[in-house]
């Protein structure tokens, strides 16, 4: 009764269905409000994202950028007398202003906006098709779920022992 029905079955007057199958959208809902707040927040993208390896990376990718559209754009006896001041233009700023692409990235992240990992996450959920929903649910909880068959077995056993002995005991 976990996850079969997935589609509502009409019995009598009662409406079946399974519970996850039932309450999907609440458990992606749920499940993005813990991701967001316990797993994966703003500062935790920021601290991943935002280090020299991807700061040097864009200024980089910027230079080679602006390298290649000021010599497609730029007459090329204007490069001849000033392309060695342009170049050292470039390296100046990529060389001092590693604050100003942190400061662009923390703008870029922080703006309310941008990202959502509530959301993102509610969405890629609610549109999963039931059957690729209940294998990350069994991959989850596969474990548990034996657990709690065994247990089951087990208190099925001493009660039914139990019934068993009263039974004898009261004839």
């Amino acid at each position: 009764m976990l996850f079969k029905p997935v589609k509502p079955v009409k019995l009598f007057f009662f409406e079946i269905q399974g519970v996850f199958p039932k309450r999907q959208s609440a458990i992606a809902e749920s499940l993005g409000k813990v991701v967001e707040r316990e797993l994966i927040g703003i500062e935790d993208l920021k601290e991943s994202f935002i280090n020299e390896t991807n700061i040097e990376l864009v200024k980089k990718r910027l230079k080679e950028k602006i390298s290649t559209i000021i010599k497609e754009n730029v007459p090329t006896f204007i490069l001849t007398m000033a392309g060695g001041h342009i170049n050292k233009i470039l390296e100046k700023f990529m060389e001092e202003e590693s604050s100003f692409f942190s400061d662009i990235f923390n703008e870029i992240i922080s703006s309310d906006n941008t990202i959502n990992i509530k959301t993102i996450v509610e969405e890629k959920v609610n549109k999963m098709d039931f059957d690729m929903f209940e294998k990350i649910l069994l991959d989850l909880i596969s474990r548990e779920l034996k657990f709690v068959e065994y247990i089951g077995a087990i208190l099925g056993f001493v009660i039914g022992i139990l019934q068993g002995t009263i039974v004898i005991f009261m004839r």
